[in-house]
């Protein structure tokens, strides 16, 4: 009995619908089918690119890695070559695998890895693979600039006080970045209790469900998007078509401030039994942190 693990991944699926996921276990399926194959598991990557430009790991590559160096399964059944990998390092890895006989099957044929045959014809797919990437990756940086360049989004956004589509905001976020600019500026608050007041209110951090820091909500003030300003690859490119959420004259004003040398001299924090307390094995000095909102010292 020949044990089959099929791997079923797709680059680009935002919404996580898996329709082409889904294709391609049907396909594969009946390859197995045919073939009297016994699916041991199905390794899924969906949303996930194998080109050098991803930097999201394969867990499920990772799966079929381990089922294979196990011995649990001595077949890899995949929808096309192109599927399992983009990059020669990740063929060459899995050739490394394959010197006992591991074969790998598409709906295009078998590939056998062990022979000097099969390795010529997978390195030449995988190359013909990495070149797609390779051009795919260009013309996306172009149009990604041509795009900046004309004071357009990029790319969809994932941005405090902004939809997702870079054009219209979320209205009481962008209340937030005013008010916070406006506070900040005028030394009626720090961006430590701003971001203390911003997890308080229970404000999302664009990628994280996290709290807030100095450093987050830093971020966000000084995002140009919010001046009314296109970026590509972190450099200011012109103007954009978007309304900003805050002025220029504002923005210009907090970045000056949070650049000013000053800032980065911070006072010893003093509280009630500062230099009082010491810590029963070393004798040292403890000073008063805190931890996921509860007071602790160090």
């Amino acid at each position: 009995m020949t044990n089959a693990v099929v791997y079923l991944r797709v680059s680009h699926d935002p919404e996580g619908r898996e329709q082409s996921i889904t294709r391609h276990r049907e396909d594969c399926r009946k390859l197995c089918e045919r073939n009297g194959w016994d699916v041991v598991e199905e390794c899924v990557d969906n949303d996930i690119s194998a080109s050098r430009y991803s930097r999201k790991r394969r867990p499920g590559w990772a799966r079929v890695l381990e089922l294979v160096e196990a011995g649990v399964a001595d077949r890899i059944v995949a929808w096309d070559l192109d599927r399992l990998m983009r990059q020669s390092r990740d063929l060459e890895d899995l050739i490394d695998r394959a010197e006992k006989g591991l074969p790998v099957a598409t709906l295009s044929g078998d590939i056998r890895l062990d022979t000097a045959d099969g390795r010529f014809i997978a390195r030449i797919l995988v190359a013909k693979a990495a070149k797609e990437s390779d051009d795919l990756s260009r013309r996306i940086k172009r149009q990604r600039l041509a795009a900046a360049q004309a004071g357009r989004p990029v790319a969809n956004i994932q941005a405090f006080g902004w939809d997702s589509t870079g054009m219209a905001t979320i209205e009481h976020e962008a209340e937030a970045i005013r008010d916070g600019a406006r506070r900040v500026l005028d030394g009626e608050i720090g961006i430590t209790g701003l971001a203390r007041e911003w997890t308080a209110k229970g404000y999302r951090r664009p990628k994280s469900a996290g709290e807030w820091s100095s450093t987050t909500v830093r971020g966000v003030l000084t995002l140009p998007r919010n001046a009314g300003l296109a970026v590509y690859q972190r450099e200011v490119v012109g103007d954009a078509v978007w309304e900003p959420i805050i002025d220029r004259v504002t923005y210009e004003r907090l970045l000056r401030l949070f650049a000013d040398p000053a800032r980065k001299q911070h006072t010893r924090r003093v509280t009630t039994f500062t230099g009082v307390f010491r810590c029963g094995r070393c004798e040292q000095k403890l000073a008063r942190d805190s931890t996921s909102g509860k007071v602790v010292w160090r």
